[in-house]
């Protein structure tokens, strides 16, 4: 394994945001909040671009890769590259893989 020291900018936002918290109480709390919260747990320039997305699951528990494309305007790469940040949030869950692929709410 490479234990190599990473820059700053090679560690995703997402983990940043999450290291902030110290215990794992408040991470712990973090996790459970609602959608509407997930300001705090992304970075500001992740949820700018994952509104759409955070919109369309406060009201459906799941979404999947063709929806979220379709929301956001993006390439299908893209769009999943942006689920990726919600699974990596513990946001969604992703279920299945290649074309069956579907990324439901964490259940709390």
């Amino acid at each position: 394994m490479d234990h190599r020291r990473r820059s700053s900018k090679q560690i995703p936002n997402v983990i940043i945001s999450l290291l902030r918290f110290t215990s794992k109480r408040d991470l712990r709390h973090k996790k459970s909040s609602s959608l509407k919260k997930m300001s705090e747990l992304l970075a500001p320039k992740d949820y700018e671009r994952l509104l759409p997305v955070i919109k369309f699951l406060e009201e459906n528990e799941s979404i999947k890769p063709s929806e979220a494309e379709a929301l956001l305007g993006k390439s299908p790469a893209t769009s999943r590259r942006y689920l990726k940040t919600l699974v990596d949030a513990k946001v969604l869950e992703q279920h299945g893989k290649a074309n069956n692929t579907i990324y439901v709410k964490v259940s709390i």
